[in-house]
C-alpha cells in the first residue's frame, strides 16, 4: 500500500494534464474530462492480468514515447517551418 503513495501523485498530473490537453483540443471543460479519464485508467488497469503484461505496456509506452519525442516531433517542426515560409512568401 506504501507504494501506492509514491504512485498516486504522477497518477494525478497525468490526469490533469491528459484533461488539461482535451480541454486545450475540444473546449470541454475538465469537470467533464478528469471522471471519465480515471474511469478508463481503471478500466485499463483491470484489464492487466499479470506482471508481463504491465511490463510489456511500460515497454510499449516508453518505446512510443521515444519515438514521439526523437522523431515526430522534429518532423512536425520542420512542416511547421515550411508552413511558415510558404505563407510568408503568399
Amino acid at each position: 500500500a506504501a507504494w501506492f503513495i509514491i504512485i498516486l501523485p504522477h497518477i494525478c498530473y497525468y490526469l490533469w494534464i491528459s484533461s488539461r490537453l482535451f480541454k486545450q483540443s475540444f473546449s470541454v471543460r475538465q469537470k467533464i474530462t478528469v471522471p471519465i479519464f480515471a474511469a478508463l485508467c481503471l478500466i485499463v488497469m483491470s484489464l492487466f492480468l499479470n506482471r508481463k503484461q504491465i511490463n510489456t505496456f511500460i515497454e510499449l509506452t516508453g518505446i512510443i514515447g521515444l519515438y514521439l519525442t526523437f522523431i515526430y516531433l522534429p518532423i512536425l517542426f520542420i512542416f511547421v517551418l515550411i508552413a511558415r515560409k510558404v505563407k510568408q512568401r503568399a
